[in-house]
């Protein structure tokens, strides 16, 4: 005794096919839904005895054309009252349909075919390109709060900067950091004769090549920032992401120590400023000012010597590389496993679209041609 299919799986399939005949109009749906829901039930129902899953798939195979095709032609009866509806509820599940069947699976065949096989062609034909990927830890400097020329020396705002990584992003890809990098590695010379016939570039097109390559990432709750660069050589690409580390750890060494001697700049200033205005002072009869700006002279000498020792003092680094980048293994881009994919994924899809095509044109070029006379 066979054993009956399972009630999920046909559940399943008459429903899906109780929501196509949706595509019938109303009057057709009242008359012979019900009955068309059941034979295709008793259809499924026989396809699983007969082959499992693979005798559902050939049966939808075969009746979803049928259903478009005839959906279509009802549709179109409807605008014409003169067109009578089709009164053979067997003509969409007739075994004689081979042919349907046939055209579909020819078409969706080819265009699968050529579909997946023009995206492998594409895939293996794009250039491949390599990734690597240096990091360094960050750490913000007691100079980068120094106030301007002119700006109260004692009560300037030291606040932390919520924007500090964001900006410094910008400083990794500007030219202070980026020109470095091209002299060092004589990229304008060494892209010349890769990409441009041995022409010399310019630095302004050097950089702008470069920056396309570079990708910023920052290590979530960290001060590290990935430097990842992209390049068809993998040695170029590990050579290229040292040396971005590598100059803006020099830049900011090289600004930390500057902005420590302006800070010694603009604190003698005050300074003097200050004392001038104490000797003004001393000749008017204004004691409470004359204390006010003594006690900020004080204030600012202090400052002033603690600014001075600050220069002499040995600091740590403000920028740290604590990954070097490594030549990658493989190629990063294209990804020719996911491309394949979603070749067949699109392929399947526009074979499907093709076949449905091939087989409505089919019926309606059989259907348009004349009876013969008897």
């Amino acid at each position: 005794m066979v054993r009956p299919p399972p009630s999920r799986a046909i559940a399943l399939s008459e429903s899906t096919f109780r929501r196509l005949l949706l595509a019938y109009p109303r009057s057709h749906r009242n008359e012979y839904g019900e009955d068309m829901a059941q034979v295709f039930r008793d259809q499924c129902r026989d396809a699983w005895t007969e082959s499992k899953t693979f005798g559902l798939a050939k049966l939808w195979l075969r009746v979803l054309p049928d259903v478009i095709n005839t959906s279509l032609w009802e549709r179109l009866s409807n605008l014409n009252p003169r067109k009578t509806i089709m009164s053979k509820l067997a003509d969409l599940f007739r075994i004689n349909s081979t042919a349907t069947v046939v055209t579909f699976g020819t078409v969706f065949m080819i265009v699968f075919l050529a579909t997946v096989l023009l995206a492998t062609a594409i895939t293996f034909i794009l250039p491949e390109s390599y990734a690597s990927t240096a990091r360094v830890k960050v750490e913000r400097d007691i100079s980068d709060n120094i106030p301007a020329r002119g700006t109260n020396v004692v009560s300037a705002p030291t606040d932390y900067d919520p924007y500090f990584i964001q900006t410094e992003f910008e400083v990794i890809q500007s030219e202070l950091v980026l020109n470095n990098v091209i002299s060092r590695l004589n990229l304008n010379v060494e892209w010349g004769k890769k990409y441009f016939n041995g022409e010399i570039l310019k630095s302004t097109e050097t950089l702008g090549i470069l920056k396309g390559r570079i990708n910023l990432m920052p290590v979530r709750n960290t001060k590290l920032i990935s430097i990842t660069v992209y390049s068809d050589d993998k040695n170029e690409a590990a050579h290229i992401a040292n040396a971005i580390a590598e100059s803006y750890r020099d830049y900011r060494e090289a600004r930390a120590t500057g902005m420590r001697e302006k800070s010694v700049e603009v604190l003698s200033d005050a300074y003097q400023q200050e004392e001038t205005e104490i000797q003004a002072a001393r000749t008017q009869p204004d004691a409470d000012k004359l204390a006010q700006l003594q006690d900020m002279h004080k204030l600012l000498f202090a400052k002033l010597e603690a600014a001075k020792l600050e220069t002499r003092l040995p600091h740590g680094q403000l920028v740290q590389i604590v990954d070097t980048a490594e030549p990658g293994r493989a190629p990063v881009k294209p990804n020719k496993p996911l491309n394949i994919v979603l070749g067949a994924i699109f392929g399947a899809v526009l074979g499907t679209i093709a076949g449905t095509l091939a087989v409505l044109g089919t019926s309606l070029l059989r259907r348009s041609r004349p009876k013969p006379a008897v």
